[in-house]
C-alpha cells in the first residue's frame, strides 16, 4: 500500500504509550462521521493505520468503505508515476517532521494535489492534507494524520509547504529540489502570452518577436513555465491552464 511510506519507522518509543489510542481512535472517527470527512491516520508506534472514510463526495474515488480504501483507488495511487513521485513527497514530508519534532512544531502541514482518473462527469482530482497531528513526550512523532480533500488539479502531483503562523505557501521544485514561494509559481503576463499565441499554432520566432526577447530567452521562459504547471509540454501546459482558467 502506497501509505505505507508514510510510517516513520526508526523511533524508539517509551514502553508506556502517552496517550490512550482506542480512545483516540474512536473520538476521531466519531469527529469524520460527524464532519463527513476522510482521514488515514498512521500510528508509527504500532506502525498500523486506520481509515475513516465518511466524504460521500469522494465514495468514486477512494471506496465507500467507511473504515478501508478501495482497491481500485489503490490501483490508482500505484501507477508508475504517483508511485514515483509520490514516494519522493512522503520522504520529503517524513524529513521534515522529524526534524520538527524536537520543538514539537504543529504548525506546518503539507498538502499533496494529484491527478487519479479522467472522467469528465466528476471530479478525479484528489488533494492529500497531511499533518502531524500527535508527538509524545520525548518529543517523538506518534499520530501522522492524512485528510482526503476534493482537488480541481490538473497535471503532475504538487507538493506544497504550509507554515501556519507565516501564512505562507511554499511548492516543491523538482529540478532544484527545493520549496520556492507559491508567489513566484504564478504565470507572468509573458507566460501566459506565450500559452495564448501557442494555442493559435504560433511559431516560437513569432512569439519571441512579437515579445520583444530572444529565441533563447523564450525557450527559457517555457521551461519555467513548464515546471510552475507540472507539464512536460506546450499542449499540456495549454490544456491545464485552460483547465484552471487562466486562458
Amino acid at each position: 500500500m502506497i501509505f505505507e511510506k508514510l510510517f516513520i519507522a526508526k523511533q524508539k518509543f517509551k514502553t508506556i504509550p502517552d496517550t490512550d489510542i482506542e480512545v483516540l481512535l474512536t473520538n476521531l472517527e466519531a469527529l469524520s462521521c460527524v464532519d463527513q470527512v476522510s482521514k488515514l491516520l498512521l500510528d508509527h508506534r504500532s506502525q498500523q493505520m486506520h481509515v475513516f472514510n465518511y466524504d460521500s463526495s469522494l465514495f468514486h474515488l477512494i471506496g465507500s468503505d467507511h473504515n478501508k480504501i478501495s482497491k481500485e483507488a489503490l490501483e490508482l495511487f500505484k501507477t508508475t508515476e504517483h508511485d514515483l513521485v509520490l514516494n519522493k513527497y512522503f520522504e520529503l514530508i517524513n524529513k521534515s517532521f522529524v526534524e520538527k519534532s524536537k520543538e514539537q512544531d504543529k504548525t506546518i502541514y503539507f498538502t499533496i494535489d494529484l491527478l487519479l482518473g479522467k472522467e469528465e462527469e466528476q471530479p478525479t482530482s484528489l488533494r492529500l492534507k497531511i499533518l502531524p497531528y500527535l508527538y509524545t513526550h520525548e518529543k517523538k512523532l506518534h499520530i501522522t494524520l492524512c485528510i482526503f480533500e476534493p482537488s480541481k488539479h490538473i497535471g503532475k502531483p504538487k507538493l506544497k509547504l504550509h507554515r501556519i503562523k507565516e501564512n505562507q505557501v511554499h511548492v516543491y521544485c523538482t529540478t532544484s529540489g527545493r520549496f520556492i514561494n507559491e508567489e513566484r509559481t504564478l504565470l507572468t503576463a509573458n507566460e501566459l502570452e506565450i500559452l495564448r499565441r501557442s494555442g493559435l499554432g504560433e511559431k516560437e520566432q513569432l512569439i519571441s518577436e512579437a515579445l520583444d526577447m530572444s529565441l533563447a530567452n523564450l525557450k527559457r521562459c517555457k521551461t519555467g513555465l513548464f515546471e510552475k504547471l507540472k507539464v512536460r509540454s506546450i499542449s499540456e501546459a495549454i490544456f491545464v491552464a485552460y483547465k484552471q482558467g487562466l486562458l
